[in-house]
């Protein structure tokens, strides 16, 4: 639950404030039609990959493995004082591949919640298990607005202004990719306790399977 409300929040963060840095950043508002369906092109592209890579390996290895490729990128995203379009894409593009994890991994772990409810309890719960992973999502759209609207007033960017200051600039930047970057620490050290492993979850559907048997 934590970890999907982190990561949204993260997620939704730069995408949000994508649309403000290729206005005020770049300085390239032709270039939204372009950036941001590229940013989505990215994520859908390798939402197989990072299945493939739980598959082989587990979903908590490769929720970590992601958190740390969208790091590297955000980290380099900050650090990059260029304002080449093409430079912007390619980080862009590093960020998107990590972050498709989380739009194929959260999805594919929730019923391992419920297996593991069924093997603990003897019931199963999915109706439960999949609404509070909705709410969830939901509750970081709202938060989400909420903090980007905060941030956005401390860093003084003007809504009603064409031009903005050079620190309310770099403060967009530093919204899009520090505060991101915040959640996917959290995300990370909350999932590195994450249990159900490869060999967990296959003991558990053995158990389960075991159980069924005898009823």
């Amino acid at each position: 639950f934590l970890c999907m409300i982190v990561s949204s929040l993260a997620f939704t963060m730069t995408n949000k404030c994508l649309t403000y840095y290729v206005n005020h950043y770049l300085e390239r508002p032709d270039l939204r039609q372009y950036l941001l369906p590229f940013a989505l092109f990215v994520n859908l592209l390798f939402c197989p990959f990072w299945g493939w890579v739980a598959r082989r390996w587990s979903k908590r290895e490769a929720w970590l493995v992601a958190n740390a490729v969208s790091a590297a990128a955000y980290l380099a995203f900050y650090f990059n004082e260029s304002r080449d379009p093409v430079v912007a894409a390619f980080l862009l593009g590093g960020i998107s591949i990590g972050n498709a994890a989380y739009l194929t991994l959260v999805w594919a772990m929730i019923p391992d919640t419920v297996d593991y409810t069924e093997w603990k309890t003897g019931l199963r719960h999915d109706a439960k298990v999949f609404g509070v992973a909705s709410f969830s999502k939901q509750l970081a759209l709202g938060l989400n607005g909420l903090l980007l609207g905060q941030l956005l007033a401390l860093v003084g960017y003007t809504s009603a202004s064409a031009t903005q200051s050079a620190e309310a600039v770099e403060g967009l930047k530093a919204i899009m990719t520090l505060v991101p970057l915040a959640g996917l620490a959290l995300s990370a050290a909350v999932m590195w306790r994450y249990p159900l492993d490869r060999e967990m979850h296959r003991r558990i559907n053995n158990e389960i399977a075991q159980a069924r048997l005898h009823q």
